[in-house]
């Protein structure tokens, strides 16, 4: 199904959330502060972003006090890595969600009503931590 880039965009919801991820080569959880999120993917704060391409488990903790962590899975689908600090630059990963159902999508969605537009430009929609 074909979906325009404008589209995507308008469903991303500016976050501040901490999504626990679990990669191929990593003992236990890393912590990571999402700060973009949409019922497609995530935008991970972070200046040792994984690689393009890596497969990694997010647990994404609640956007409101009593809501259920979701379990996801998502693919790297972009890199940002810049010298300055975190609040002068955008360094971190967009990840694409994988395999998310149809109920985990609807849930997604509904986290994210209320919440404020993304003022990120980008091509990647991004998710949320907790």
């Amino acid at each position: 199904m074909f979906e325009l880039d404008y589209a995507r965009r308008a469903e991303r919801r500016e976050v501040d959330v901490m999504c626990d991820v679990v990669a191929r080569n990593w003992d236990e959880p890393v912590p990571y502060r999402a700060s973009d999120l949409s019922p497609r993917g995530m935008w991970l704060d972070s200046t040792f972003p994984l690689e393009v391409g890596e497969i990694a488990h997010v647990t994404v903790r609640g956007t409101r006090p009593g809501e259920a962590p979701l379990e996801l899975f998502a693919r790297v689908a972009r890199c940002t890595r810049t010298l300055r600090p975190l609040g002068e630059g955008r360094s971190g990963m967009g990840l694409e969600f994988l395999g998310v159902a149809a109920d985990e999508r609807t849930e997604l969605r509904r986290r994210l009503r209320g919440l404020a537009p993304s003022r990120r430009r980008g091509k990647l929609t991004p998710l949320l931590g907790g």
